[in-house]
């Protein structure tokens, strides 16, 4: 047997099995989120099926690997069927209609679904691969699926990688399809729909959404975190669907909210809780700037800062109490892990107060607020170390001058900015908006998260740093779409204002 033959044989199967598994994950989440629908049109929950699928799985697994059970196909499996028994027993209780409606968005969907998952599947797009890559998402998840739970001999792995990132490249050790790259490339393709259809909803233009997911999809800005195996493409995802998820459920006040809704909530939350692991923090940015919208307290506590909170309690208590790991270097440490708790209970109590004190009289403040508080963080880290911080905000700024990653993306973005602000002063008006409030958040946060890291930022497109920085760049062109071509921007800035 020559060596093509041996490769055919040790591979056959690979490609019907990852396809099959994007469709299960596809339908999983179709599911759910069909039998407790009452918030989403029916196009933007088949446009979040897949990620929900997926984060049901990373969830479910972690609940398994926090817990001590084994975590195995078996053990997921059950679990997955438990809770979508639980969510057809709450679809009968409400005695919503069923029947044709299922079928005609089902006839819909499912071959879109197992079209895209045959493209991505099919090895025709390029991936991006390093020796973290190899060390950190094939081997450590190629080892988690084997042993079936976390053990104090994974301690570097646990303390550097982000535990979800690790879970959802288990699937192909578990189903036997080898690699994640078809899932990545789905997962990308669907983001860039989602990127789309909430561009085309703010601004009431199609070919404009369009547009920018052409755009997004050939920038290179864009495609270094979308093709390189890490954990960055899921942040960058994860993010903009929290973000989107809430901008959609929050944007407007409504009854009822809808279970649909708040499932989507609670699953894309714990999956950017422990993506990285500083994930958390940014759910309680978005949370935080959540608050100024028409989310009640309850709903901000209970569908995104408790969920992230409960993540973060299960991890730290079975790899530092349960586990007893100490290793010597790494990222996160038992240090570290204390202040992300306390900066994270310390977001639930902001929600609580701007709830309680500033609403509904001052949304533009509670917009506002988030921010403000940021750049103070930042001023403060300056005073306490300003050679560290300097030398990042260098480094960062240096590699977009360099197109490490960036391409010529950071020219294109200045003179939008440019364009942004012209406007602005020719119409006389500083309205600001939710995304501009996420976005500089987010920018400032990342500088936080690099100051964190206590070692100065390097040059090059591998620079942790810079991939991090990487991530913002579809919010950027979300934003920056907005502010020029959304219709509704008078109306959401007297919204913000009131």
């Amino acid at each position: 047997m020559n060596i093509n033959d041996l490769m055919g044989t040790l591979s056959a199967g690979y490609y019907a099995r990852q396809v099959l598994a994007i469709i299960i994950l596809s339908l999983a989440g179709w599911l759910l989120l069909w039998l407790l629908r009452g918030g989403y049109s029916a196009f933007f929950r088949g446009l979040l099926a897949f990620p929900a699928g997926l984060s049901y799985f990373a969830v479910l697994s972690f609940i398994l690997l926090g817990t001590g059970i084994r975590f195995s196909p078996v053990s997921v499996s059950v679990l997955a069927g438990a809770g979508i028994a639980i969510a057809f027993l709450l679809f009968i209780r409400r005695g919503k209609e069923s029947g044709e409606s299922c079928l005609k968005q089902l006839a819909f969907f499912l071959p879109a679904v197992v079209l895209g998952a045959l493209v991505c599947c099919s090895g025709i797009l390029s991936v991006g691969i390093d020796n973290d890559s190899v060390f950190f998402y094939s081997s450590y998840p190629q080892i988690l699926a084997k042993e079936g739970a976390w053990r104090p001999q994974f301690d570097m792995y646990l303390t550097n990688v982000g535990p979800v990132a690790a879970i959802i490249n288990t699937l192909p050790f578990l189903f036997g399809f080898s690699q994640t790259f078809g899932i990545q490339h789905f997962l990308n393709l669907n983001f860039l729909l989602v990127f789309g259809f909430c561009l085309k909803e703010k601004t009431e233009s199609r070919l404009l959404g369009l547009s920018a997911v052409l755009y997004l999809a050939t920038l290179p800005a864009f495609l270094v975190t979308a093709k390189w195996v890490m954990a960055g493409d899921y942040f960058m995802i994860f993010f903009f669907l929290l973000f989107a998820a809430g901008e959609e459920a929050g944007g407007k006040e409504r009854k009822p909210f809808g279970a649909d809704r708040g499932l989507s909530l609670v699953l894309f939350s714990c999956v950017l809780s422990l993506v990285r692991q500083e994930g958390s923090l940014f759910v309680m940015l978005l949370a935080v700037c959540f608050s100024a919208l028409y989310f009640t307290s309850r709903q901000l506590m209970g569908l995104m800062v408790l969920p992230s909170l409960l993540m973060l309690f299960l991890y730290y208590a079975r790899i530092y109490l349960i586990l007893g790991i100490r290793p010597e270097k790494t990222f996160l440490t038992p240090a570290k892990a204390s202040m992300i708790l306390a900066m994270c209970i310390a977001s639930g109590i902001y929600v609580l107060a701007v709830q309680k004190i500033l609403l509904p009289k001052r949304r533009r403040l509670a917009l506002l607020l988030p921010v403000l508080l940021l750049f103070m963080g930042n001023i403060l880290m300056l005073f306490l170390n300003p050679h560290l911080y300097l030398a990042n905000l260098h480094a960062l700024v240096l590699n977009i001058w360099q197109r490490n990653g960036w391409g010529y993306f950071g020219i294109m973005a200045f003179l939008a900015l440019c364009l942004v602000l012209f406007r602005m002063i020719q119409s006389r008006s500083i309205g600001f908006l939710l995304s501009d409030a996420v976005l500089l958040s987010f920018l400032l946060a990342v500088l936080a998260a690099c100051f964190a890291r206590e070692d100065a930022l390097q040059l090059g497109i591998g620079d942790s740093g810079n991939r991090l920085m990487l991530t913002a760049v579809p919010m950027v062109v979300y934003a920056m779409l907005v502010r020029l071509f959304a219709p509704t921007d008078a109306q959401d800035r007297k919204e913000v204002r009131s």
